[in-house]
């Protein structure tokens, strides 16, 4: 929940600071992530409910070596979501400023992208891959920040690989400790 609060307060910061730019098109870009988000999340997720759905039944049916593979294209492509969802947010508020880049994009895009699934991922605490997912995908828009801050433009597909990579690393420590607690059961 800290996160949550920290980038509803870095959105209204970043919104006023760019209001007094006169950029109320980025402004009011972020109003409509955040009230459309709730409804296009839920919606752009189903093809990683429908790997789940498999998951299990692969899972009742005891072929384990299916049931993994379902699990990790479900978490892949809610890492692949997450990466275009953060990047492409990201890019579209930082894009058309130079490599001096004002601190007021930067709080907005990291706040922007990263509020709607921090909403997502606080309706189900007990989810906590989600949660840490969400949590590595907040690490990585500061790493971005922190990137284009020091006047670095990576290219759109660098950052996604960046931040995909960060996503990718915690995908495979899951499935190892998933792995090493399905073994002691």
């Amino acid at each position: 929940m800290p996160l949550l609060y920290a980038n509803m307060a870095g959105l209204a910061a970043g919104s006023a600071w760019l209001g007094a730019m006169a950029q109320w098109q980025l402004v009011g870009l972020g109003v409509a992530v955040i009230f459309i988000s709730p409804y296009i999340i839920p919606i752009l997720l189903m093809p990683a409910g429908i790997f789940s759905h498999f998951m299990l039944l692969y899972q009742k049916a005891g072929r384990r070596k299916f049931e993994r593979l379902m699990f990790v294209l479900s978490i892949f492509y809610i890492a692949l979501f997450m990466t275009l969802w953060c990047v492409g947010i990201f890019e579209y508020a930082t894009g058309d400023i130079g490599p001096e880049i004002p601190l007021a994009p930067l709080l907005w895009a990291a706040s922007a992208a990263m509020l709607p699934l921090l909403m997502w991922s606080s309706r189900d605490r007990s989810n906590i891959l989600i949660m840490a997912m969400v949590e590595v995908a907040q690490a990585a828009t500061l790493i971005l920040c922190t990137i284009r801050f020091f006047g670095v433009i990576p290219h759109f597909w660098l950052s996604s690989a960046v931040f995909g990579g960060f996503l990718a690393l915690l995908t495979i420590m899951q499935a190892v400790n998933e792995e090493k607690s399905m073994n002691t059961r």
